[in-house]
Protein backbone atom coordinates (compact mmCIF):
# COMPACT_ATOMS: atom_id res chain seq x y z
CA UNK A 1 0.00 0.00 0.00
CA UNK A 2 1.27 3.46 -1.40
CA UNK A 3 1.96 6.14 1.56
CA UNK A 4 -0.39 8.49 0.58
CA UNK A 5 -3.03 5.46 0.65
CA UNK A 6 -1.28 4.03 4.24
CA UNK A 7 -2.05 7.81 5.36
CA UNK A 8 -5.62 8.23 4.28
CA UNK A 9 -6.58 4.40 5.47
CA UNK A 10 -5.47 5.38 8.56
CA UNK A 11 -7.16 8.52 8.74
CA UNK A 12 -10.84 6.68 7.59
CA UNK A 13 -10.19 3.55 10.14
CA UNK A 14 -9.02 5.86 13.43
CA UNK A 15 -12.42 7.72 13.72
CA UNK A 16 -15.17 4.91 13.42
CA UNK A 17 -16.36 4.66 16.88
CA UNK A 18 -17.51 7.11 19.11
CA UNK A 19 -20.03 9.15 17.50
CA UNK A 20 -23.00 8.19 20.26
CA UNK A 21 -20.91 8.44 23.05
CA UNK A 22 -21.19 12.53 23.44
CA UNK A 23 -18.65 14.71 22.14
CA UNK A 24 -15.61 13.22 21.55
CA UNK A 25 -13.00 16.28 19.82
CA UNK A 26 -12.82 20.23 19.81
CA UNK A 27 -11.42 22.69 17.78
CA UNK A 28 -9.38 25.62 18.31
CA UNK A 29 -9.93 28.17 19.41
CA UNK A 30 -11.75 26.91 22.20
CA UNK A 31 -15.56 26.89 22.45
CA UNK A 32 -15.90 29.49 25.59
CA UNK A 33 -17.83 32.45 26.70
CA UNK A 34 -15.28 35.17 26.03
CA UNK A 35 -15.16 38.42 27.64
CA UNK A 36 -16.39 41.43 25.60
CA UNK A 37 -14.18 44.37 26.51
CA UNK A 38 -16.28 47.39 26.80
CA UNK A 39 -14.74 50.49 24.77
CA UNK A 40 -12.56 48.47 22.70
CA UNK A 41 -15.89 46.65 21.33
CA UNK A 42 -14.64 43.38 20.54
CA UNK A 43 -14.18 39.57 22.69
CA UNK A 44 -10.80 38.53 24.71
CA UNK A 45 -9.35 35.66 25.73
CA UNK A 46 -5.77 35.11 26.59
CA UNK A 47 -3.01 33.99 28.50
CA UNK A 48 -4.66 30.73 29.86
CA UNK A 49 -3.79 28.85 32.51
CA UNK A 50 -5.17 25.69 33.19
CA UNK A 51 -5.35 22.96 36.07
CA UNK A 52 -7.00 19.86 37.57
CA UNK A 53 -8.20 20.82 41.30
CA UNK A 54 -10.94 18.12 43.09
CA UNK A 55 -11.31 16.09 39.94
CA UNK A 56 -11.89 19.23 37.39
CA UNK A 57 -10.36 20.64 35.25
CA UNK A 58 -10.02 24.88 36.01
CA UNK A 59 -9.38 27.27 33.16
CA UNK A 60 -8.66 30.86 33.87
CA UNK A 61 -7.73 33.32 30.77
CA UNK A 62 -7.23 37.31 30.91
CA UNK A 63 -10.03 39.93 30.71
CA UNK A 64 -12.57 37.27 31.12
CA UNK A 65 -15.05 38.29 33.68
CA UNK A 66 -14.56 34.82 35.39
CA UNK A 67 -13.03 31.33 35.32
CA UNK A 68 -14.40 28.23 34.06
CA UNK A 69 -14.87 24.47 35.63
CA UNK A 70 -15.51 21.22 33.77
CA UNK A 71 -15.54 17.48 34.77
CA UNK A 72 -14.86 16.79 31.21
CA UNK A 73 -13.87 20.00 28.97
CA UNK A 74 -16.82 19.76 27.10
CA UNK A 75 -18.98 21.50 29.38
CA UNK A 76 -17.94 24.63 30.68
CA UNK A 77 -19.25 26.56 33.82
CA UNK A 78 -18.59 30.27 34.45
CA UNK A 79 -17.99 31.26 38.11
CA UNK A 80 -17.41 35.12 38.45
CA UNK A 81 -16.08 35.74 42.11
CA UNK A 82 -16.93 39.62 43.18
CA UNK A 83 -13.77 39.90 45.15
CA UNK A 84 -11.35 38.77 42.37
CA UNK A 85 -9.12 40.94 39.84
CA UNK A 86 -10.62 39.78 36.46
CA UNK A 87 -9.64 43.17 35.09
CA UNK A 88 -6.43 42.27 35.72
CA UNK A 89 -4.00 40.69 33.03
CA UNK A 90 -2.15 37.02 33.46
CA UNK A 91 -4.31 35.32 35.74
CA UNK A 92 -2.72 32.32 37.90
CA UNK A 93 -3.48 29.52 40.00
CA UNK A 94 -1.96 26.20 41.69
CA UNK A 95 -3.40 23.85 43.88
CA UNK A 96 -0.95 24.05 47.22
CA UNK A 97 -2.17 21.47 50.04
CA UNK A 98 -5.16 20.87 49.17
CA UNK A 99 -6.62 24.71 48.39
CA UNK A 100 -6.58 26.28 45.21
CA UNK A 101 -4.13 29.68 45.20
CA UNK A 102 -4.61 32.66 42.93
CA UNK A 103 -2.98 36.03 41.78
CA UNK A 104 -2.74 38.25 38.29
CA UNK A 105 -0.77 41.03 37.69
CA UNK A 106 -0.36 43.74 40.17
CA UNK A 107 -2.89 41.64 42.22
CA UNK A 108 -2.73 40.24 45.69
CA UNK A 109 -2.93 36.48 46.39
CA UNK A 110 -6.33 34.72 46.89
CA UNK A 111 -7.18 31.24 48.74
CA UNK A 112 -10.09 28.71 48.06
CA UNK A 113 -11.31 25.38 48.87
CA UNK A 114 -14.53 25.96 47.31
CA UNK A 115 -13.72 27.41 43.88
CA UNK A 116 -16.90 26.89 42.34
CA UNK A 117 -18.61 28.96 44.83
CA UNK A 118 -18.40 32.48 43.61
CA UNK A 119 -18.41 33.90 47.34
CA UNK A 120 -15.14 31.37 48.46
CA UNK A 121 -12.26 33.03 47.72
CA UNK A 122 -10.22 34.80 50.64
CA UNK A 123 -7.45 37.35 50.17
CA UNK A 124 -4.26 35.72 51.84
CA UNK A 125 -2.44 38.51 51.33
CA UNK A 126 -2.63 42.07 49.68
CA UNK A 127 0.87 42.60 48.27
CA UNK A 128 1.18 43.18 44.94
CA UNK A 129 2.75 40.89 42.19
CA UNK A 130 4.29 41.73 39.36
CA UNK A 131 2.73 41.84 35.53
CA UNK A 132 2.66 38.01 34.24
CA UNK A 133 2.85 35.96 37.78
CA UNK A 134 2.86 32.20 37.35
CA UNK A 135 2.97 30.31 40.73
CA UNK A 136 4.48 27.05 40.95
CA UNK A 137 4.26 24.79 44.29
CA UNK A 138 6.23 21.84 42.67
CA UNK A 139 9.04 20.99 44.90
CA UNK A 140 7.97 19.63 48.14
CA UNK A 141 6.32 22.06 50.40
CA UNK A 142 8.09 25.13 48.48
CA UNK A 143 6.06 27.59 46.89
CA UNK A 144 7.55 30.05 44.00
CA UNK A 145 6.54 33.21 41.85
CA UNK A 146 7.79 34.17 38.64
CA UNK A 147 7.00 36.82 37.08
CA UNK A 148 7.40 39.99 35.08
CA UNK A 149 7.49 41.17 31.55
CA UNK A 150 11.41 42.54 29.28
CA UNK A 151 9.96 45.35 26.71
CA UNK A 152 12.20 46.19 24.10
CA UNK A 153 15.12 48.79 25.17
CA UNK A 154 14.25 48.62 29.03
CA UNK A 155 16.64 44.79 28.63
CA UNK A 156 14.65 43.30 31.53
CA UNK A 157 13.94 40.01 32.45
CA UNK A 158 11.25 38.12 34.16
CA UNK A 159 12.44 36.82 37.63
CA UNK A 160 12.00 34.18 40.12
CA UNK A 161 11.54 34.10 43.97
CA UNK A 162 10.77 31.69 46.40
CA UNK A 163 7.33 32.55 48.66
CA UNK A 164 6.86 31.88 52.50
CA UNK A 165 3.39 30.11 53.04
CA UNK A 166 3.92 30.27 57.12
CA UNK A 167 4.36 33.69 56.21
CA UNK A 168 1.49 34.68 54.09
CA UNK A 169 3.34 33.78 50.86
CA UNK A 170 5.90 36.80 51.35
CA UNK A 171 8.87 36.66 49.82
CA UNK A 172 12.00 34.73 50.58
CA UNK A 173 15.50 36.07 50.03
CA UNK A 174 16.72 37.82 46.16
CA UNK A 175 14.43 37.44 42.90
CA UNK A 176 16.82 35.99 40.04
CA UNK A 177 16.57 36.55 36.44
CA UNK A 178 14.78 33.90 34.52
CA UNK A 179 15.65 34.37 30.71
CA UNK A 180 16.89 37.97 29.04
CA UNK A 181 16.23 38.42 25.30
CA UNK A 182 18.43 37.36 22.49
CA UNK A 183 16.65 38.13 19.85
CA UNK A 184 20.48 38.90 17.54
CA UNK A 185 20.78 34.76 17.48
CA UNK A 186 16.93 34.04 18.29
CA UNK A 187 14.72 35.02 15.21
CA UNK A 188 11.96 33.59 16.82
CA UNK A 189 12.11 36.44 19.40
CA UNK A 190 12.49 39.11 16.91
CA UNK A 191 9.06 41.63 16.48
CA UNK A 192 6.90 41.28 13.45
CA UNK A 193 4.27 38.74 11.78
CA UNK A 194 7.28 37.19 10.19
CA UNK A 195 10.04 37.76 12.61
CA UNK A 196 11.92 40.59 10.38
CA UNK A 197 10.94 43.67 12.86
CA UNK A 198 7.97 45.75 13.58
CA UNK A 199 7.03 49.35 12.71
CA UNK A 200 8.15 52.07 9.63
CA UNK A 201 11.10 49.48 8.09
CA UNK A 202 10.90 47.37 10.55
CA UNK A 203 13.28 48.94 12.60
CA UNK A 204 11.69 47.52 15.80
CA UNK A 205 12.99 44.06 16.67
CA UNK A 206 13.32 44.10 20.46
CA UNK A 207 10.75 41.70 21.85
CA UNK A 208 8.67 41.33 24.44
CA UNK A 209 9.67 38.45 27.07
CA UNK A 210 6.73 37.66 29.27
CA UNK A 211 4.29 35.40 30.40
CA UNK A 212 6.36 32.76 32.48
CA UNK A 213 5.00 29.32 33.53
CA UNK A 214 7.17 26.33 35.15
CA UNK A 215 6.77 22.72 35.04
CA UNK A 216 8.65 19.45 36.65
CA UNK A 217 9.63 16.45 35.03
CA UNK A 218 12.19 13.62 35.93
CA UNK A 219 13.97 16.05 38.17
CA UNK A 220 14.41 18.99 35.92
CA UNK A 221 12.44 22.42 36.13
CA UNK A 222 11.48 23.48 32.41
CA UNK A 223 10.51 27.33 33.08
CA UNK A 224 8.41 28.87 29.68
CA UNK A 225 8.47 32.34 28.59
CA UNK A 226 6.43 33.95 25.57
CA UNK A 227 7.85 36.39 22.97
CA UNK A 228 8.21 38.39 21.04
CA UNK A 229 4.68 40.00 21.82
CA UNK A 230 0.90 38.95 22.06
CA UNK A 231 -0.15 41.39 18.83
CA UNK A 232 2.17 39.44 16.84
CA UNK A 233 1.40 36.13 14.68
CA UNK A 234 4.63 34.97 15.83
CA UNK A 235 3.77 35.10 19.55
CA UNK A 236 5.21 31.90 21.11
CA UNK A 237 6.39 29.99 23.64
CA UNK A 238 10.25 29.16 24.80
CA UNK A 239 12.01 27.37 27.42
CA UNK A 240 15.10 27.19 29.56
CA UNK A 241 15.40 24.28 31.74
CA UNK A 242 17.80 24.06 35.30
CA UNK A 243 17.70 21.49 38.31
CA UNK A 244 16.39 23.96 40.37
CA UNK A 245 13.29 26.03 40.44
CA UNK A 246 15.44 29.00 40.59
CA UNK A 247 17.82 28.66 37.98
CA UNK A 248 20.39 29.80 37.07
CA UNK A 249 18.14 28.49 33.66
CA UNK A 250 19.73 27.02 30.39
CA UNK A 251 18.04 27.86 26.73
CA UNK A 252 17.09 24.95 25.12
CA UNK A 253 17.97 25.59 21.33
CA UNK A 254 14.47 23.70 20.07
CA UNK A 255 12.88 26.56 21.29
CA UNK A 256 10.40 27.40 20.46
CA UNK A 257 8.50 24.22 21.72
CA UNK A 258 5.00 26.04 21.06
CA UNK A 259 4.83 27.62 17.90
CA UNK A 260 1.94 28.36 15.37
CA UNK A 261 2.44 31.56 13.16
CA UNK A 262 0.20 30.63 9.69
CA UNK A 263 -3.47 28.86 9.48
CA UNK A 264 -6.71 29.79 10.52
CA UNK A 265 -5.98 31.06 13.75
CA UNK A 266 -2.04 31.71 14.24
CA UNK A 267 -0.37 32.46 17.51
CA UNK A 268 0.50 29.83 20.33
CA UNK A 269 1.98 31.86 23.26
CA UNK A 270 1.95 32.75 26.91
CA UNK A 271 0.30 29.85 27.82
CA UNK A 272 0.69 26.90 30.57
CA UNK A 273 1.52 23.15 30.17
CA UNK A 274 -0.31 21.06 32.31
CA UNK A 275 -1.55 17.16 33.10
CA UNK A 276 -4.72 15.82 32.17
CA UNK A 277 -6.73 13.40 34.30
CA UNK A 278 -4.96 10.61 32.79
CA UNK A 279 -1.38 12.42 33.27
CA UNK A 280 -1.16 13.45 29.80
CA UNK A 281 0.87 16.86 28.68
CA UNK A 282 -0.86 19.63 27.15
CA UNK A 283 -0.26 23.00 25.92
CA UNK A 284 -3.22 25.91 26.41
CA UNK A 285 -1.70 29.07 24.72
CA UNK A 286 -3.20 32.52 23.30
CA UNK A 287 -3.83 32.41 19.36
CA UNK A 288 -4.21 35.96 18.23
CA UNK A 289 -7.03 37.48 15.62
CA UNK A 290 -5.39 41.36 16.09
CA UNK A 291 -4.11 43.41 18.79
CA UNK A 292 -5.34 42.13 21.80
CA UNK A 293 -8.48 40.65 20.30
CA UNK A 294 -7.36 36.93 21.13
CA UNK A 295 -8.81 33.41 21.67
CA UNK A 296 -7.67 30.22 24.00
CA UNK A 297 -5.86 27.27 21.77
CA UNK A 298 -5.31 23.94 23.36
CA UNK A 299 -2.55 21.45 21.64
CA UNK A 300 -1.36 18.12 22.72
CA UNK A 301 2.62 18.45 24.31
CA UNK A 302 5.05 15.99 25.74
CA UNK A 303 8.81 15.69 26.95
CA UNK A 304 10.09 12.98 24.44
CA UNK A 305 13.17 10.38 25.58
CA UNK A 306 16.04 13.44 24.52
CA UNK A 307 13.93 15.66 27.43
CA UNK A 308 12.63 17.73 25.13
CA UNK A 309 9.09 19.52 25.72
CA UNK A 310 7.39 20.34 22.41
CA UNK A 311 3.43 20.99 22.06
CA UNK A 312 2.01 19.48 18.56
CA UNK A 313 0.74 23.07 16.56
CA UNK A 314 0.91 20.91 13.47
CA UNK A 315 -2.43 21.35 11.78
CA UNK A 316 -4.08 22.97 15.10
CA UNK A 317 -6.45 24.15 13.17
CA UNK A 318 -8.05 20.61 12.77
CA UNK A 319 -10.50 18.86 14.93
CA UNK A 320 -8.63 16.52 17.41
CA UNK A 321 -9.81 14.38 20.02
CA UNK A 322 -10.44 15.54 23.69
CA UNK A 323 -8.04 14.87 26.87
CA UNK A 324 -8.58 11.95 28.05
CA UNK A 325 -10.20 10.33 24.35
CA UNK A 326 -6.69 9.68 23.28
CA UNK A 327 -4.31 7.48 25.08
CA UNK A 328 -1.61 8.56 23.32
CA UNK A 329 -2.50 12.08 21.76
CA UNK A 330 1.61 13.00 21.55
CA UNK A 331 1.36 10.53 18.80
CA UNK A 332 -0.98 12.05 16.79
CA UNK A 333 -4.38 13.89 18.02
CA UNK A 334 -6.20 14.20 14.49
CA UNK A 335 -9.52 12.83 14.40
CA UNK A 336 -9.22 12.93 10.65
CA UNK A 337 -11.37 15.43 9.41
CA UNK A 338 -10.16 18.06 6.85
CA UNK A 339 -11.96 21.27 5.95
CA UNK A 340 -14.07 20.79 3.28
CA UNK A 341 -15.55 24.23 2.66
CA UNK A 342 -12.09 26.21 2.13
CA UNK A 343 -12.74 27.79 -1.31
CA UNK A 344 -15.81 26.32 -2.48
CA UNK A 345 -18.66 28.31 -4.54
CA UNK A 346 -20.30 30.63 -1.26
CA UNK A 347 -24.10 32.15 -1.46
CA UNK A 348 -25.35 34.72 0.97
CA UNK A 349 -29.02 36.36 0.98
CA UNK A 350 -26.91 39.49 1.28
CA UNK A 351 -23.01 40.91 1.49
CA UNK A 352 -22.53 44.30 3.14
CA UNK A 353 -21.93 47.00 0.37
CA UNK A 354 -20.29 44.66 -1.62
CA UNK A 355 -17.31 44.29 0.37
CA UNK A 356 -17.87 41.62 3.05
CA UNK A 357 -18.28 39.06 0.71
CA UNK A 358 -19.93 35.67 1.75
CA UNK A 359 -16.25 33.65 0.82
CA UNK A 360 -14.86 35.46 3.30
CA UNK A 361 -16.35 32.91 5.67
CA UNK A 362 -14.70 30.20 3.82
CA UNK A 363 -10.65 31.50 3.04
CA UNK A 364 -9.06 29.83 5.71
CA UNK A 365 -8.57 33.09 7.94
CA UNK A 366 -10.76 33.88 11.78
CA UNK A 367 -9.54 37.69 10.21
CA UNK A 368 -11.70 38.35 7.64
CA UNK A 369 -15.83 37.92 7.47
CA UNK A 370 -18.81 37.63 5.81
CA UNK A 371 -21.45 40.22 6.71
CA UNK A 372 -25.11 40.21 5.90
CA UNK A 373 -26.78 44.00 4.97
CA UNK A 374 -28.62 45.68 7.83
CA UNK A 375 -31.71 45.52 6.10
CA UNK A 376 -31.61 42.37 5.50
CA UNK A 377 -34.71 40.09 7.02
CA UNK A 378 -34.31 36.71 6.16
CA UNK A 379 -30.30 36.53 7.10
CA UNK A 380 -28.42 33.33 5.64
CA UNK A 381 -24.83 32.06 4.36
CA UNK A 382 -24.21 29.05 2.45
CA UNK A 383 -21.52 26.80 0.61
CA UNK A 384 -21.71 24.08 -2.05
CA UNK A 385 -18.81 21.27 -1.20
CA UNK A 386 -18.69 20.19 -4.67
CA UNK A 387 -19.85 16.89 -4.18
CA UNK A 388 -21.67 14.78 -1.70
CA UNK A 389 -19.58 14.36 1.13
CA UNK A 390 -19.44 13.30 4.55
CA UNK A 391 -19.88 16.20 7.48
CA UNK A 392 -18.47 15.01 10.83
CA UNK A 393 -18.61 18.57 12.64
CA UNK A 394 -19.34 22.31 11.97
CA UNK A 395 -17.65 25.10 13.78
CA UNK A 396 -19.11 28.77 13.37
CA UNK A 397 -16.57 31.85 14.33
CA UNK A 398 -18.61 35.13 14.18
CA UNK A 399 -16.89 38.44 14.20
CA UNK A 400 -17.48 41.59 15.54
CA UNK A 401 -18.93 44.12 12.74
CA UNK A 402 -17.07 47.74 12.25
CA UNK A 403 -20.54 49.10 13.45
CA UNK A 404 -20.62 47.27 16.66
CA UNK A 405 -16.98 48.60 17.39
CA UNK A 406 -17.19 52.02 16.92
CA UNK A 407 -20.90 52.27 18.91
CA UNK A 408 -19.37 50.10 21.87
CA UNK A 409 -19.33 52.51 24.74
CA UNK A 410 -23.14 52.57 24.25
CA UNK A 411 -23.96 48.47 23.97
CA UNK A 412 -24.68 45.91 26.61
CA UNK A 413 -23.01 43.09 26.95
CA UNK A 414 -25.95 40.97 25.12
CA UNK A 415 -24.18 39.26 22.76
CA UNK A 416 -26.22 36.13 21.82
CA UNK A 417 -25.50 34.21 18.69
CA UNK A 418 -29.22 32.25 17.51
CA UNK A 419 -28.88 30.44 14.47
CA UNK A 420 -29.36 26.99 13.01
CA UNK A 421 -27.31 24.78 10.40
CA UNK A 422 -28.86 22.94 7.66
CA UNK A 423 -27.58 20.52 4.65
CA UNK A 424 -28.80 18.86 1.83
CA UNK A 425 -27.58 16.43 -0.62
CA UNK A 426 -29.24 18.16 -3.70
CA UNK A 427 -30.03 22.01 -2.39
CA UNK A 428 -33.71 21.12 -2.70
CA UNK A 429 -34.68 19.23 0.69
CA UNK A 430 -33.24 20.50 4.26
CA UNK A 431 -32.53 18.86 7.13
CA UNK A 432 -31.37 20.79 10.05
CA UNK A 433 -28.19 19.40 12.16
CA UNK A 434 -27.38 21.61 14.82
CA UNK A 435 -30.00 23.82 16.25
CA UNK A 436 -29.27 26.75 18.89
CA UNK A 437 -32.20 29.01 17.16
CA UNK A 438 -33.07 29.14 21.41
CA UNK A 439 -29.59 30.07 22.10
CA UNK A 440 -28.56 32.24 25.13
CA UNK A 441 -25.09 32.31 25.75
CA UNK A 442 -22.57 34.40 23.90
CA UNK A 443 -20.39 31.64 22.33
CA UNK A 444 -18.26 33.26 19.35
CA UNK A 445 -16.22 30.34 18.26
CA UNK A 446 -19.19 27.38 18.77
CA UNK A 447 -17.67 23.90 17.55
CA UNK A 448 -20.44 20.96 16.80
CA UNK A 449 -19.61 17.54 16.50
CA UNK A 450 -22.72 15.90 14.71
CA UNK A 451 -23.98 13.19 16.92
CA UNK A 452 -24.00 10.87 13.63
CA UNK A 453 -22.06 12.03 10.82
CA UNK A 454 -24.45 13.19 7.71
CA UNK A 455 -23.82 13.14 3.76
CA UNK A 456 -24.11 16.62 2.30
CA UNK A 457 -23.26 18.83 -1.00
CA UNK A 458 -24.95 22.01 0.65
CA UNK A 459 -24.93 23.45 4.08
CA UNK A 460 -26.71 26.34 5.50
CA UNK A 461 -26.28 28.80 8.48
CA UNK A 462 -29.30 30.43 9.00
CA UNK A 463 -29.39 33.55 11.78
CA UNK A 464 -32.57 32.73 13.80
CA UNK A 465 -32.94 36.42 15.78
CA UNK A 466 -29.62 37.03 16.86
CA UNK A 467 -29.80 41.37 17.19
CA UNK A 468 -29.68 42.89 13.96
CA UNK A 469 -26.12 44.42 13.08
CA UNK A 470 -24.38 41.40 15.34
CA UNK A 471 -24.61 38.54 12.76
CA UNK A 472 -21.40 38.53 11.21
CA UNK A 473 -19.30 35.06 10.38
CA UNK A 474 -15.45 34.93 10.42
CA UNK A 475 -15.33 31.72 9.70
CA UNK A 476 -18.65 28.95 8.73
CA UNK A 477 -15.83 25.27 8.96
CA UNK A 478 -16.99 22.66 7.74
CA UNK A 479 -15.02 19.28 8.96
CA UNK A 480 -15.33 15.87 7.31
CA UNK A 481 -14.26 13.10 4.94
CA UNK A 482 -13.50 14.64 1.14
CA UNK A 483 -13.67 10.94 0.08
CA UNK A 484 -11.13 11.76 -2.79
CA UNK A 485 -7.73 11.28 -3.24
CA UNK A 486 -5.10 12.80 -0.64
CA UNK A 487 -2.81 15.35 -2.52
CA UNK A 488 0.64 14.05 -4.29
CA UNK A 489 3.59 14.81 -2.28
CA UNK A 490 5.81 17.46 -2.76
CA UNK A 491 9.01 17.08 -5.11
CA UNK A 492 12.27 18.57 -5.64
CA UNK A 493 12.91 20.23 -2.32
CA UNK A 494 15.44 22.93 -1.57
CA UNK A 495 16.22 24.58 2.06
CA UNK A 496 19.22 26.90 1.64
CA UNK A 497 20.22 28.81 4.90
CA UNK A 498 21.35 32.59 4.80
CA UNK A 499 24.87 32.35 6.10
CA UNK A 500 25.12 36.10 6.41
CA UNK A 501 21.95 35.77 8.80
CA UNK A 502 21.73 32.12 9.89
CA UNK A 503 18.31 32.81 11.60
CA UNK A 504 16.60 32.84 8.36
CA UNK A 505 16.00 30.37 5.55
CA UNK A 506 14.58 29.95 2.32
CA UNK A 507 12.96 26.56 1.34
CA UNK A 508 11.24 26.21 -1.56
CA UNK A 509 9.26 23.18 -3.51
CA UNK A 510 7.91 21.93 -6.59
CA UNK A 511 4.92 19.49 -7.50
CA UNK A 512 1.93 18.23 -4.69
CA UNK A 513 -0.69 18.12 -7.46
CA UNK A 514 -3.83 18.61 -6.03
CA UNK A 515 -3.28 19.74 -2.88
CA UNK A 516 -4.79 22.63 -1.03
CA UNK A 517 -1.77 24.18 1.06
CA UNK A 518 1.53 22.93 1.74
CA UNK A 519 3.10 22.38 5.71
CA UNK A 520 6.56 23.07 6.37
CA UNK A 521 8.11 21.51 9.50
CA UNK A 522 11.33 21.78 11.09
CA UNK A 523 13.21 20.91 14.18
CA UNK A 524 16.45 20.14 15.23
CA UNK A 525 16.24 16.21 14.92
CA UNK A 526 14.19 13.82 12.69
CA UNK A 527 12.04 12.64 15.35
CA UNK A 528 11.66 16.40 16.22
CA UNK A 529 10.37 18.15 13.27
CA UNK A 530 7.49 19.90 15.30
CA UNK A 531 7.60 24.07 14.46
CA UNK A 532 5.28 24.17 11.32
CA UNK A 533 4.33 26.59 8.53
CA UNK A 534 1.29 26.50 6.72
CA UNK A 535 1.80 28.13 3.01
CA UNK A 536 -1.17 28.16 0.38
CA UNK A 537 -0.98 29.08 -3.02
CA UNK A 538 3.26 29.26 -2.65
CA UNK A 539 6.27 27.03 -3.91
CA UNK A 540 8.28 28.85 -1.56
CA UNK A 541 8.57 29.65 1.93
CA UNK A 542 11.34 32.39 3.80
CA UNK A 543 11.02 32.36 7.69
CA UNK A 544 12.86 34.18 10.03
CA UNK A 545 12.29 32.40 13.23
CA UNK A 546 15.51 30.19 13.12
CA UNK A 547 18.20 29.93 16.10
CA UNK A 548 21.23 31.01 14.85
CA UNK A 549 24.01 28.51 16.32
CA UNK A 550 21.67 25.59 15.70
CA UNK A 551 21.23 22.76 13.14
CA UNK A 552 17.72 21.83 11.80
CA UNK A 553 16.15 18.75 9.89
CA UNK A 554 13.48 19.78 7.29
CA UNK A 555 10.10 18.35 5.98
CA UNK A 556 7.20 19.30 3.79
CA UNK A 557 3.57 17.77 4.36
CA UNK A 558 0.55 18.47 1.98
CA UNK A 559 -2.54 18.18 2.65
CA UNK A 560 -6.62 19.13 1.16
CA UNK A 561 -10.12 17.92 2.15
CA UNK A 562 -8.74 14.32 1.22
CA UNK A 563 -5.78 14.16 3.89
CA UNK A 564 -2.36 14.97 4.35
CA UNK A 565 0.16 13.30 2.44
CA UNK A 566 4.27 13.01 4.26
CA UNK A 567 7.33 13.86 2.04
CA UNK A 568 8.24 10.51 0.43
CA UNK A 569 12.06 11.49 0.84
CA UNK A 570 14.14 11.65 4.25
CA UNK A 571 13.98 15.04 6.03
CA UNK A 572 16.43 17.67 4.67
CA UNK A 573 19.33 18.69 6.73
CA UNK A 574 20.81 22.02 6.71
CA UNK A 575 23.49 23.35 8.90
Amino acid sequence: MKKREMFLFVMLTGISSGFCQGPTTFCNPLDLEYGFRDGLGFHEGADPVCLTYEGDYYLFASKSGGYWWSPDFVRWRKVSPPNLPFANYAPTAVEYKGALYFTASGAGLFKSVRPKEKDSWEIVTPRTSKADPALFAGAGDRVFLYAGCAAGKRRGAPTVIELDPADRFKPVGSAAECVRPLETERGWEVRGNTNQGHGPDRADKEPWIEGSWMNKHNGRYYYQYAAPGTEFDTYGDGVCVSLSPLGPFVYEPYSPFSFKPTGFLPGAGHGATFHDKQQRLWHIATGVIRGVERRVVLFPAHIDGAGRLFAETAFGDLPQYLPGKNPSPEKGNLAGWMELGCGKAACASSEHRGARRAKCAFDASIRSWWQPEVSDSNVWIGIDLGGVKRVCAVQVNFAETEEVRRRTNSLPHDFVQKYRVACSSDGAGWTTVVDRSANGEDRMNAYHELGTPVTARHLRLVDCGTKPGYFAVAGFRVFGIGGESPPEPVTNVRVVRDQTDRRHVRVAWEGGAGSEGVVVRYGVAKDAMHTPFEIRDKTRLDLYSLNAKVSYWFTLDTLNENGITPMPTNPIYVE
